[in-house]
């Protein structure tokens, strides 16, 4: 019998609010106060294909998100006795295991399957084999519950249903933070949360613009 180990996945789009970051830590911590003897990962999906879409798909750019990431969480109350771990890092630790599971994984399900799992549109492959990596991830770190933002539930139950059952969706706790002053968030921003926030904040723009354009010319 395996021992509670809850993986939180960090979002492939590498985007958590200050929100979605408290909901995340009242969800660990719930799960170790229920759980005396269990442990939480928190995974970073820094290989993932859908980050790399991300933030220009620089390595550089990709580990200044999940770094601010991993700090907004630790603002938002995640317990220092979190385990942080790069998905890279999982992948490395027995490559063909990984790969051979995640082959394997792709032929369990079809096209349909998957497509619902990742939100019901795939825009490439990246985000097939993405969302087959994610089981792989949880089978290979020998979870036994999964957590993760709403965006992602649904590649969650793609885990829950390819271990039969061996591995639970944890129900994200619903809490809202105390008040936190913007300039406290940025007192600890560094040059390269810096450069990663405002390349977020410049695709979202052009993305704003970009709907503009699409309505006024249809």
């Amino acid at each position: 019998v395996l021992a509670p180990h809850l993986v939180v996945f960090v979002p492939s789009a590498l985007h958590i609010s200050l929100c979605e970051a408290w909901s995340l830590a009242d969800t660990v911590k719930a799960f170790l106060a229920k759980n005396a003897d269990g442990r939480v990962t928190l995974l970073q999906p820094d290989w993932s294909c859908v980050a790399r879409n991300e933030l220009t798909g620089e390595a550089k750019h990709i580990k200044a998100s999940l770094d601010f990431n991993t700090k907004l969480l630790s603002l938002a109350g995640l317990p220092a006795s979190v385990e942080i771990k790069k998905q890279s890092e999982v992948v490395l630790e027995n490559p063909s295991d990984y790969w051979v599971h995640t082959i394997n994984v792709g032929r369990k399900y079809n096209v349909a399957r998957v497509t619902e799992a990742v939100g019901g549109e795939i825009a490439n492959a990246g985000q097939v084999i993405a969302a087959l990596m994610r089981v792989t991830d949880a089978v290979q770190l020998k979870a036994t519950a999964v957590a993760t933002l709403a965006s992602d539930f649904n590649q969650n139950a793609l885990i829950v249903e390819h271990t039969n059952g061996r591995v639970v969706e944890e129900v994200l706790a619903t809490g809202l933070p105390p008040p936190v002053s913007y300039t406290h968030l940025r007192a600890h921003e560094t040059p390269e949360h810096l450069v990663c926030r405002l390349l977020l904040e410049k695709k979202k723009k052009n993305k704003f613009i970009q709907q503009k354009i699409n309505l006024y010319t249809q």
